[in-house]
C-alpha cells in the first residue's frame, strides 16, 4: 500500500523537481537580460520562448531520427546468400568434398582436387 501511494505520489514530486531545477539555472540568464536593459517580464518570456523552441527543436530531430533507426532492413534475397553446400544431396563448400576415408577416421572433410582447378 506504502509502495502504491510513492509511486503516486512520484508522479506528482518529479515535475516540481524539474521546474526547480530548470528555475535555477535559467535565473542567471534571465538577470543578465535584466541587467542588459529589458524589463524582468520580458526577459523571462525571452528565455521561455527560446526553451520552448529548443525543446520543439529537440522532440522534432529525436523523432526523425528515432523513425529512421527503428526501420527495419529486409534481409536479402535467398538468392544473394552464399552457397555453402547442401548436406542431403551432398554438396559442400568450394575446395572441399564431404567423403570420409574408411582408413582414417574421423577425418570427413578434404581437399578437393577438381574445384581447386
Amino acid at each position: 500500500v506504502v509502495l502504491l501511494l510513492f509511486q503516486k505520489s512520484l508522479w506528482l514530486v518529479v515535475p516540481v523537481l524539474l521546474a526547480l531545477v530548470l528555475y535555477y539555472c535559467l535565473r542567471p540568464l534571465v538577470q543578465a537580460l535584466v541587467r542588459a536593459g529589458l524589463k524582468h517580464r520580458t526577459a523571462v518570456k525571452v528565455v521561455a520562448g527560446i526553451l520552448f523552441l529548443e525543446t520543439v527543436l529537440a522532440v522534432v530531430l529525436l523523432t526523425s531520427i528515432a523513425s529512421s533507426s527503428s526501420t527495419p532492413s529486409a534481409p536479402p534475397p535467398v538468392a544473394d546468400w552464399p552457397v555453402a553446400g547442401n548436406v542431403s544431396t551432398g554438396g559442400s563448400a568450394p575446395g572441399w568434398s564431404c567423403t570420409m576415408a574408411p582408413h582414417s577416421p574421423g577425418r570427413f572433410m578434404t581437399p578437393s582436387s577438381a574445384s581447386l582447378l
